[in-house]
């Protein structure tokens, strides 16, 4: 048996495979743990007073083989499976009319034995190895509103005809009749209040008052509708979970968007109604939803068509359908695969300057770990015929159109944007040219990976924690409100200096045909990787020469204090021996006298602040006797 420790009710830790899981005697040295239910096995949790009162008299009157605990509010009662890996269930009405919650061994069930230190007790007890399979009787049957009620049925309550019409109602649900013969008799003498007398159960159930098996098959053919059965299948054959609200299902080895399960349930039931359709969504959301703080995403395994990758340990891994991921390259993992003509159109690109290609590599290579941990964005910088479309176009086709989104920076933090980037690989934003980056304050939480609310039309907000990898092009980097450092540490901007032109002599007009054949894109995958273990290795991107000197270009060029300082070529002496105030004053008549309004000159709280990160001063200013304060080195 394996065991896991709860945090109140919610497991502290992952199990699925057994991982995570302690001994018996391990866990017992905590305050609240369960037991994972086994494969093979089901507990029927009855968690009202009165239904576990009876199930009781049932276990105990039958004698039936089953290990039975007190829980707070009711009974767990332990049984073998009838069928492979049944579903869990919550509230289900049983054939004999009690009401409980199943949880399935092979379906992450577990069940608490041991709270706030106390453990629960056994009321009986039985070896694993000896309990017994499920009584059919036991098993869930859905059934019309204000009918079949059977708990306190008394006499003048009309408890022969119910049982009439049940019998039929349980052919119909496929019951045989030694089945129904084994159900009835439980109901009368434990859920009605006043049973009926042998003579009259022995009437009840006999032969004449079965329909013919025939009849019996010809309206189950019928179909009476039972969205719980529609449902339990389509979950089956399709592998279908729930996760934010989105029903996905497995396919090819990852977690999508369901699109068809309109068309999955009307190939179970053609003319179905829209109430019905209703119905089985309704329980699939319920039943098969993912608890998304749980669920933990392995950033150095890539899922690729012919494989699960493990970055870490250069192991090639088989799908498997229990582990959820969300996103798959379109690309064939080739150790041996190479591509000349990618190689010569890097090399073109980046003008062989091989530290821009390695950071190439690296950003590449970050789009495949499912974490922001590096907290860095990237803008490809540089005129028309640069080459930066080209490899835009080449790092969309490696993603995938389903792995990458597509959203402005000026739009990326809107109301139901952030939503987009919801278990996205990279976000790829094209042409910011002309625009003012204002909502610095989101924008950083994105890049670095924490944890946002996001919103979809007509849905509630729920919380993800996004690891797409930003990149951005432009022809003139836009300005910012933001001068902090905080800001401007998670840019890294890649300048595009190559030109292009059809009368060069190696001008190729299918040179985009050419970088991504199957055996190019496998070959970039090659790349990436090398790039992201780089990445992992170093612990920081590769800072080529040229991209720092764009950054601190940058810097002067959205900030007028620092174009200030550049222009009238103040030394850090200089700024040292000036009163603050001065500094401040001779600042704003600058501005003035180089056309920016008013309404647009740096306040002094701020233009302080910059200086102060400028130069790295202290936060303290110095007093000195003439009574004017001084900006001071640290100490």
């Amino acid at each position: 048996m394996q065991y896991i420790i709860l945090n109140n009710k919610t497991p502290t830790h992952g199990f699925k495979n057994g991982e995570g899981t302690y001994t018996k005697d391990e866990a017992m040295a905590f305050d609240n743990v369960a037991v994972v239910v086994p494969k093979g096995y089901i507990v029927l949790d009855f968690d009202t007073t009165s239904d576990a009162e009876l199930m009781l008299k049932i276990v105990d009157a039958l004698d039936l083989k089953t290990k039975v605990m007190k829980t707070t509010r009711g009974i767990h009662c332990w049984f073998k499976a009838s069928e492979k890996e049944p579903k869990n269930f919550i509230k289900q009405r049983l054939a004999i009319g009690l009401y409980c919650d199943r949880k399935s061994g092979g379906r992450n069930a577990y069940v608490k034995i041991k709270q706030d230190g106390e453990p629960r007790e056994w009321i009986r007890q039985v070896k694993m190895k000896d309990i017994q399979e499920v009584p059919k009787w036991l098993s869930a049957i859905s059934t019309p509103a204000n009918k079949f009620n059977f708990k306190g049925m008394g006499d003048g309550s009309g408890r022969n005809q119910e049982l009439f019409d049940y019998i039929v109602y349980l052919q119909a649900k496929g019951f045989t009749r030694d089945e129904i013969r084994e159900t009835i008799p439980i109901i009368n003498d434990y859920i009605f209040e006043d049973p009926l007398s042998e003579s009259e159960i022995a009437s009840i159930c006999r032969d004449e008052a079965f329909k013919p098996d025939d009849e019996i098959q010809a309206q189950i053919k019928k179909a009476n509708f039972n969205h719980v059965e529609i449902a339990e299948e389509l979950i089956e054959e399709h592998s279908l979970i729930n996760y934010n609200n989105t029903i996905h299902e497995y396919k090819s080895g990852c977690y999508v968007p369901c699109e068809t399960l309109g068309k999955y349930i009307r190939n179970k039931v053609y003319a179905i109604k829209n109430n019905q359709r209703n119905e089985v969504v309704s329980y699939i959301n319920d039943m098969e939803r993912v608890n998304t703080r749980n669920l933990k995403l392995n950033p150095y395994i890539i899922n690729v068509k012919n494989t699960r990758f493990n970055l870490k340990t250069n192991e090639c891994l088989p799908f498997d359908k229990s582990i959820i991921d969300f996103s798959q390259l379109p690309v064939t993992y080739d150790a041996t695969a190479y591509c000349a003509d990618l190689d010569k159109m890097l090399n073109r690109v980046f003008l062989a300057d091989r530290e821009v290609i390695n950071l190439f590599q690296e950003m590449l290579g970050a789009t495949l770990l499912k974490h922001s941990k590096y907290q860095k964005a990237f803008l490809f910088y540089g005129g028309g015929s640069n080459g930066k479309s080209t490899i835009l176009d080449l790092i969309k086709t490696f993603l995938g159109n389903r792995n990458y989104s597509a959203i402005a920076l000026e739009k990326v933090t809107d109301r139901f944007n952030t939503a987009e980037l919801e278990n996205r690989l990279a976000n790829i934003g094209d042409d910011i040219d002309n625009v003012t980056i204002k909502d610095t304050g989101t924008l950083k939480k994105l890049f670095s990976g924490n944890s946002i609310m996001v919103e979809r039309k007509g849905e509630r907000p729920y919380t993800i924690e996004p690891y797409a990898t930003h990149i951005y092009s432009c022809n003139n980097i836009p300005r910012s409100f933001d001068k902090s450092d905080g800001f401007y540490r998670r840019w890294i901007m890649i300048p595009f200096d190559a030109k292009f032109t059809t009368d060069d002599e190696d001008y190729d007009p299918l040179i985009g045909e050419k970088i991504t054949t199957d055996e190019a894109l496998s070959y970039l995958l090659n790349l990436a990787i090398r790039g992201a273990r780089r990445l992992i290795t170093r612990g920081k991107f590769t800072e080529p020469r040229k991209v720092k000197i764009v950054l601190d270009k940058y810097k002067i060029d959205n900030s007028t204090v620092l174009t200030y300082l550049d222009d009238q070529e103040l030394s850090e002496t200089e700024v040292l021996e000036k009163p603050k105030d001065v500094l401040y004053s001779e600042f704003v008549d600058w501005c003035k006298l180089s056309g920016i309004k008013n309404s647009n000159i740096t306040g002094k709280k701020a233009f302080y602040r910059e200086i102060i990160d400028r130069y790295d001063f202290d936060e303290q200013p110095l007093q000195k006797a003439n009574g004017k304060r001084y900006f001071m080195e640290k100490l």
